[in-house]
């Protein structure tokens, strides 16, 4: 099956659901690209994608509210009975629950935790499907630039996918939300493994001149790729930048398969 194909599917039923069902369907609040702000009773949860949420002083929240790409102002007085989520960057995983600042000093503690959590993940997926990770990473290489625009373009998809669970209302948004992230996630982790592979592989045999295992690579590659989100002034966009292109190869790595670009014998490097 063409993967454009497959992004025609999802794009199609995405906008469907969102201009067929309401977004009164379930007791609750959500918004899309506009602040709420909830200074009474919600008998539900509070989702908003897009925007920030302000709780006031009279705020009596009977669910959770969860802020995607936006931020939660929480009066001392408000009342919430599920949890205060604000997920401001799918690129970070940047989480602030309570809608409480962040120290510096805290924040790049969790940002290196962040790095760690990647970078441990990635060298064990390489560990576990060696075989899938070095056919992977050649075809990565072999598409350069492309993976960008497919990454470009499964975040559209994603993004109009979240739109549509807002839509369906505040109680189903939420773990279909969970899910949709989950989902971002799980094809960031592998696609960042095969980057990291490719990176690793060509950092290597530009320095040393020799081939190493595809483990080797990766936590090589992942470990350069993660230390440029601590670079000063453009740390940010450059992450920002690597894990779109991350979320690229992990569509392609999973969509096309091994067998779809065989690997050369050439450029196999060691398992």
């Amino acid at each position: 099956m063409e993967v454009s194909r497959v992004w025609g599917a999802l794009v199609m039923g995405a906008v469907l659901a969102l201009v067929t069902v309401p977004a009164t369907a379930a007791p609750g609040r959500a918004g899309l690209l506009e602040p709420i702000t909830v200074n009474g009773t919600v008998n539900g949860d509070v989702v908003s994608l897009g925007g920030d949420i302000h709780l006031g002083p009279r705020a009596d929240v009977r669910g959770h509210v969860v802020a995607l790409f936006g931020t939660v102002e929480r009066d001392p007085a408000a009342r919430v009975e599920g949890r205060v989520l604000a997920i401001r960057s799918l690129a970070g995983a940047t989480l602030s629950e309570e809608g409480a600042a962040i120290p510096l000093r805290v924040r790049l503690g969790l940002d290196a935790l962040l790095a760690s959590v990647w970078l441990v993940v990635a060298t064990v997926l390489a560990a576990l499907l060696p075989g899938r990770v070095v056919s992977g990473a050649w075809t990565m290489g072999r598409l350069g630039l492309r993976v960008l625009a497919v990454g470009v373009m499964a975040y559209i998809t994603l993004i109009i996918a979240l739109i549509a669970a807002v839509s369906l209302g505040p109680a189903a948004a939420v773990p279909l939300m969970a899910m949709l992230m989950l989902v971002a996630v799980a094809g960031k982790a592998f696609g960042l493994t095969l980057l990291g592979a490719v990176v690793g592989s060509w950092a290597v045999s530009a320095v040393a001149g020799v081939r190493l295992p595809v483990t080797v690579n990766t936590f090589i590659g992942v470990a350069v790729l993660v230390c440029l989100r601590f670079v000063p002034v453009v740390g940010g966009l450059t992450w920002a930048l690597v894990s779109v292109w991350a979320v690229g190869a992990g569509v392609l790595g999973v969509a096309l398969g091994r067998s779809v670009f065989p690997l050369h014998a050439s450029a196999r490097p060691v398992e």
